[in-house]
């Protein structure tokens, strides 16, 4: 299920790719991660988290680490399995404004959903169901499903892991998260969806009104 796009890798666009887009859409490229961008991994998390344990998860607590760290050891290898449990991913819901916005994102630009799934197995198919129901506008072909993300060559990276986004040689984009709140604002931060189109009205990549 590993989908894998030749013309992402080398950095140009395969002929097919060019001829989709018009003259009124310039070949820019947004590599947009998936988990805690556009799906609520945390949120899923902390939910099935607190079902199970029957405790709730101090939110705050969680600013600059992951869940497994803020949790009692003994809970922590049941936290470390919710990503490889069947059906994680699949019941994901959007984070607030993600779709709206890649479908204005999408008009002016090539988007490219990018995510280190291979980590879990699982969640290929999971993953790829999830956005064919929820971002329809997304072609096949625009979903990079990999194990690591230097490979990826865009013009922008949108992606709540700054280890993602160090590596990457384009312009960068951290979307908060609250395990990311901690790391120094050496990179762009955007807060929500809101201000990452602001982003863009400002490079010039969408329209400024």
């Amino acid at each position: 299920m590993t989908v894998l796009l030749s013309h992402l890798y080398s950095g140009r666009m395969t002929p097919r790719a060019s001829e989709d887009l018009s003259e009124t859409k310039p070949p820019v490229r947004i590599a947009v991660d998936m988990d805690e961008v556009i799906a609520d991994y945390f949120g899923e998390q902390v939910a099935r988290y607190e079902s199970w344990s029957g405790a709730a998860v101090d939110i705050s607590a969680t600013e600059g680490r992951r869940l497994r760290e803020c949790v009692p050891p003994e809970h922590r290898e049941f936290v470390s399995r919710l990503p490889r449990t069947p059906g994680f991913f699949a019941n994901l819901k959007m984070i607030e404004g993600s779709r709206d916005a890649l479908e204005v994102l999408s008009q002016y630009s090539r988007i490219y959903i990018v995510s280190a799934a291979t980590e879990y197995p699982n969640s290929l198919c999971e993953k790829f169901d999830w956005l064919a129901a929820n971002f329809p506008f997304i072609d096949w072909r625009q979903i990079v499903l990999c194990g690591d993300k230097s490979i990826i060559r865009a013009e922008y990276m949108i992606d709540d892991n700054i280890y993602h986004l160090r590596r990457f040689e384009g312009k960068k984009i951290l979307f908060d998260s609250p395990h990311n709140r901690k790391v120094p604002d050496a990179v762009h931060r955007a807060h929500n969806w809101d201000e990452v189109l602001s982003f863009f009205r400002a490079q010039g990549v969408l329209p400024s009104s």
